[in-house]
């Protein structure tokens, strides 16, 4: 009887039409606004929100309606006064919890860029919460067909260049992941387990990551994708596509894709996207050369053979932009600029083919090297950052130019902006460290790379940097402790091994150092890492006097580089920048032969690189116009390509050659303007000192003298021209004990080392035999 009483009460005061009334609303409203997501590109939590408030207000709906359904006037009770306000705060504060660091709005923000003509461009991109990062694995071939192998690499390579075309993603693809697919001993990234891959794409910080398998059923290929979700590993979506084409497969994966990520439908419809082979080749073979060329250069390492696939690429298909681009970047690693820059300025030519991005990085190295306007091309990398403002990739490439622009300022700035943006990009905070201890603000870098180590106290990348720091400022015993933390972590590092050996070699402990080359050696699993220990040994021999063991050891470095296949023109930089080696040791024509030979290897522009060692090699010999003539060469380096990294280099020889020309207070200037540009260069400060001696300003060429030796105690040079110092004051013994310190270093220097005979003169002038 209740009940009915109950039903009656409510179909008098109309509640049930009411409540179906507003429900009917609530749906009509929701579809409404999920409508206005999809034609303006909203929030697609504005959906969501709308639907929860009207859900929410549903027990204020429930007490109008029974209270106020029925016909007539009705007075408001005191349930209602205190239920409804109850009702809205409580609605109100779920939402704020729910939806309080959601954006509600558009999707999107307009920009204002300027292009490298300094044309004012206005452009509507993604705002970064909107933006899907990827990770694109290499497709396992489960057909049994070997004829197929080339599309595990075929496949998404076209998927990566056909996504790049959409503003909303960033995939993480191909050299993004070569590292870490070598570090887990999978370099062809094949038959990973699905752990395995998550590890890689959380490395990587993406929220999602997509693998594959491909099959074939007659002539047709079929594609089954696996989206996964990295935090959980959750698998999102498997789908299966099916073609007879490649690209065909390629599309509809795309298009899947996009819609799988929940990429908003109007900005789908309004973004560029053309199909697979627009933006590739129509040619199969062409398409299938390109990868096989990816394969040699991104996997194996191998460039000879990667720029045979990608020359056959681009001859059946002189319009395939984007494997003139990677020819470009391949025959250039090779020394073989000249076939490079045609095939940059053919992928400039034929750019149309390419997603905006890669447009925007083909214009960057046209204008650079083609071109040779480096202001431009900063220009251009700094409009992709505005284009797209959530890019970390993008503000990287920025922060490298800045570097090598010598904007070193700018770049910290840079990657820092890329860790406001994404907080999981904690590398950074080793850039940033790295690059304070570069400007020689030694606090700053420890604090970087501190919270580094806190962060992650079982990478030992940062206890290597943390000791470069501490060595830095002189606290060797830090530097050693550092060097131990990393060894811990891995007994094995050869770069933490190499740490612990400069550390002993520091302190004058010369058997523990030549111990510790000993015990990396026999560490180094790799070519990269012999070459390492080797570079590491020739230092040490420099540093001693014992220049013919130096040369052998570069011979031994340059070998395992060239085993461990390193580019050709990296080679040939390397090799230029250690023939010092051979001036010093007494070989000065060999030197100068050998700085002739290696510029004419390397192809313009970069040849003006070769000017780094030429200047090292003159300054050695003492000869004016060797050294101002590579100054020059240096100067115009400098001016065509923007290398402003090198201009504290460059000063530091110009007052050189001041010194050379017995200029010394000009040498000052100019050693103290190179000092200032590089404060970590110790053995500047050793040059300031010897031209205050010439001068005869003893007290201050002392002062200077004695810092180097507080950061570097057996420094010999520095001991050496302390103790001239000492001699011009009269002070006879200190001369002595710093003389002695000095031959101790060079105790077993070649008898042609300069230095060491002088030095032995000096002691035998003062009595000692």
């Amino acid at each position: 009887m209740a009940r009915m009483s109950l039903v009656r009460t409510l179909l008098q005061r109309r509640f049930p039409q009411i409540m179906a009334a507003y429900l009917a609303i609530s749906w009509g409203l929701v579809q409404f606004v999920d409508w206005l997501v999809s034609r303006y590109a909203l929030s697609s939590a504005l959906v969501d929100f709308v639907g929860a408030l009207l859900l929410l207000l549903l027990p204020t709906v429930g007490l109008v309606a029974f209270f106020h359904g029925a016909p007539g006037r009705d007075r408001w009770t005191r349930l209602e006064k205190l239920a409804i306000p109850a009702n809205l705060l409580v609605a109100g504060t779920v939402l704020a919890i729910a939806f309080g660091g959601r954006n509600l709005g558009a999707t999107t923000t307009t920009v204002v860029v300027e292009d490298e003509e300094g044309n004012v461009v206005e452009r509507v991109v993604p705002k970064s919460e909107y933006r899907r990062h990827l990770a694109l694995f290499y497709f396992d071939n489960e057909s049994g067909d070997p004829e197929l192998d080339w599309l595990q690499y075929g496949v998404p390579a076209g998927l990566w260049v056909d996504l790049r075309q959409d503003p909303f993603l960033d995939v993480r693809f191909g050299l993004h992941m070569a590292n870490a697919l070598r570090q887990e001993g999978r370099p062809e990234g094949l038959g990973l387990p699905l752990t395995l891959k998550n590890e890689i794409a959380e490395q990587q910080h993406v929220e999602y990551l997509l693998a594959g398998r491909l099959t074939t059923e007659g002539d047709t290929l079929q594609v089954t994708t696996s989206l996964h979700e990295v935090a959980t590993g959750k698998l999102v979506k498997e789908r299966t596509f099916s073609g007879t084409e490649p690209f065909e497969v390629i599309d509809r994966i795309t298009a899947q894709l996009k819609e799988d990520l929940a990429i908003p439908a109007q900005r789908l419809q309004e973004t560029r996207d053309l199909p697979a082979e627009e933006l590739l080749t129509t040619a199969r073979s062409a398409f299938e050369a390109y990868v096989r060329g990816f394969r040699a250069f991104v996997v194996e390492s191998d460039y000879e053979t990667a720029g045979a696939y990608l020359t056959d690429a681009v001859t059946e298909d002189p319009s395939f932009a984007i494997a003139h681009a990677l020819r470009y970047a391949v025959l250039t690693l090779g020394n073989r600029s000249a076939e490079a820059q045609e095939s940059l300025a053919a992928a400039m030519e034929h750019s149309y083919r390419l997603p905006e991005r890669e447009q925007l990085q083909v214009k960057r190295e046209y204008l650079h090297v083609v071109k040779q306007d480096p202001e431009r091309a900063i220009a251009v990398a700094r409009m992709a950052t505005d284009l797209f403002p959530e890019d970390v990739e993008a503000l990287g490439v920025l922060a490298q130019y800045q570097i090598l622009t010598g904007l070193r300022e700018e770049a910290i700035a840079s990657f820092l902006r890329i860790l406001a943006l994404d907080p999981a990009q904690t590398p950074v905070l080793l850039v940033v460290g790295q690059l304070y201890e570069s400007l020689g603000r030694f606090e700053e870098a420890l604090d970087y790379l501190d919270r580094y180590a806190e962060l992650f106290p079982d990478d030992m990348r940062s206890y290597q940097l943390l000791a470069g720091a501490h060595r830095g400022v002189g606290d060797h015993e830090a530097m050693r402790q550092a060097c131990e933390r990393a060894l811990l972590i891995e007994p094995n590092d050869v770069p933490a091994r190499l740490c612990l050996a400069v550390a002993a070699a520091d302190l004058g402990e010369w058997d523990a150092a030549l111990e510790g080359f000993e015990e990396a050696l026999g560490s180094a699993r790799t070519a990269a890492d012999r070459a390492r220990v080797h570079s590491a040994r020739r230092s040490y021999y420099s540093r001693r006097g014992q220049l013919a063991a130096g040369i052998a050891e570069r011979g031994r470095e340059i070998s395992a580089l060239t085993e461990a296949g390193e580019p050709t023109l990296l080679l040939l930089r390397r090799r230029i920048q250690t023939l010092e080696l051979f001036a010093r040791g007494g070989q000065a024509q060999a030197a100068i032969d050998s700085a002739a030979s290696i510029r004419a290897q390397i192809g313009s522009p970069f040849d003006q690189l070769a000017a780094l060692g030429e200047m090292e090699v003159y300054s050695e010999l003492r000869d004016p116009e060797g050294l101002e003539t590579a100054l020059e060469s240096a100067e115009e380096m400098i001016a065509n390509l923007g290398f402003e990294l090198y201009r504290p280099t460059v000063t530091y020889y110009e007052a050189r050659l001041d010194e050379i020309r017995d200029e010394c207070e000009a040498a000052i200037d100019g050693y103290e303007r190179a000092l200032e540009l590089e404060p970590t260069a110790v053995g500047w400060k050793v040059a300031v000192g010897r031209c205050l001696r010439k001068l005869g300003l003893l007290d201050e060429a002392a002062v200077r003298l004695l810092e180097v030796l507080d950061l570097r105690p057996y420094h010999a040079g520095a001991h050496y021209q302390l103790a001239l110092v000492r001699l011009d004051q009269g002070d006879g013994e200190t001369a002595r004990e710093h003389l002695e310190t000095a031959l101790g270093v060079w105790a077993e220097a070649d008898p042609a080392f300069e230095p060491a005979r002088e030095a032995r003169a000096a002691l035998r002038e003062l009595g000692v035999s």
